[in-house]
């Protein structure tokens, strides 16, 4: 698999280049849960990606989401500038594993005003990129619901029904896709908070939303093109 041009977009703002992607919050979600800050980055090469620095100051969650291809490479490690450790989901892929994605996430993190955050690959090439979402009013854990799905062809693909237990939790979700350019979309009032083509591999596209009252969400997401597509979904509770 060859690497070529990398889009990217930040959404509420322009793109920091054609690599990385960063920026400040979002339209703000639910009373007490808002995104602090978000970021992306596609690798410059065939193993490795590192977001630009972005400021996380007052995150009490912060979740990572890597989309790499199966290829001759394993699955990902992360890592961070501050030093968290972190917690992996359940690992979804497309049906042919071309397209994969998970959700690491950390409660209370250690924080920083110049944070960076890395995929590396475990065991060779998976053309890989990165997304991260740091959130505040979040810390009150893992809310124990995650869904998922993967489809080898599609422009379309919802993420399978999730149901809070309680309610202003918020719901975050990851793609990787196949497309050189473009922005991915999200429905059912979620946010997308980045979405970052990559022409020689996995595309990355992060999203959330927080609820007032707890119900149960399956959104879709939309590719720019046809291809594979992995998505992930799960669910956090507010701080109590």
């Amino acid at each position: 698999m060859g690497y070529g041009y990398n889009t990217g977009y930040r959404f509420g703002g322009s793109s920091s280049g054609y690599a990385r992607s960063s920026g400040a919050a979002t339209p703000a979600p639910a009373p007490g849960i808002a995104l602090v800050t978000s970021v992306s980055a596609v690798s410059p090469g065939i193993t490795d990606a590192t977001t630009a620095a972005v400021n996380t100051t007052g995150a009490n969650l912060i979740v990572l989401m890597p989309a790499w291809t199966a290829g001759a490479g394993g699955g990902p490690s992360v890592s961070d500038s501050a030093g968290n450790v972190w917690t992996a989901l359940t690992i979804y892929s497309t049906p042919n594993s071309d397209r994969r994605t998970v959700i690491y996430y950390k409660i209370n993190p250690t924080v920083s005003a110049t944070h960076t955050f890395t995929y590396t690959s475990v065991t060779g090439a998976t053309y890989p990129s990165i997304a991260m979402m740091a959130f505040s009013g979040a810390a009150g854990g893992y809310n124990l619901v995650q869904n998922g799905a993967g489809a080898n062809v599609a422009t379309t693909l919802a993420t399978g029904s999730v149901a809070p237990s309680a309610n202003n939790c918020v719901l975050v979700t990851g793609l990787s896709f196949e497309a050189a350019s473009g922005v991915a979309t999200i429905n059912s009032g979620f946010t997308v908070a980045q979405s970052l083509a990559n022409a020689g591999g996995a595309a990355v596209a992060v999203g959330y939303k927080a609820q007032t009252v707890a119900g149960a969400e399956n959104p879709t997401w939309t590719s720019p093109a046809t291809g594979g597509m992995a998505v992930t979904i799960a669910v956090f509770k507010p701080t109590v």
